[in-house]
């Protein structure tokens, strides 16, 4: 079960001396003990590993408040909306004017 946990949890600790470093420990207190283990606590304990945060990049990403990431996100789908459609709705209910 280890084999086929570290394949779908890949971290390659030949790309990073940080990650070869904790490699170790992932192995050791992230997937094999929970290998049998709840899925959901699995998931987590990979998430906040020092191995997969190196790995992801994620150990130096600063956290983008998530309206401000659904307002820019919205706001490039009404940028790149036809210009014929002059006004769409929002799953709110909503109406915006799309800007052409």
């Amino acid at each position: 079960m280890t084999e086929f946990w570290h394949n779908h949890f890949n971290v390659n600790p030949d790309s990073d001396t940080k990650i070869a470093v904790s490699f170790p420990e992932y192995d050791r207190e992230v997937i094999r003990k929970n290998c049998l283990g709840n899925f959901r606590e699995f998931l987590e304990d990979v998430a906040k590993s020092t191995a997969m945060q190196y790995y992801l990049d994620n150990a130096s990403s600063k956290q983008v408040p998530p309206m401000k990431t659904m307002h820019v996100s919205f706001s490039n789908f009404i940028r790149s909306a036809p210009t014929t459609t002059s006004i769409i709705y929002t799953t709110a209910g909503a109406k915006c004017q799309a800007q052409p």
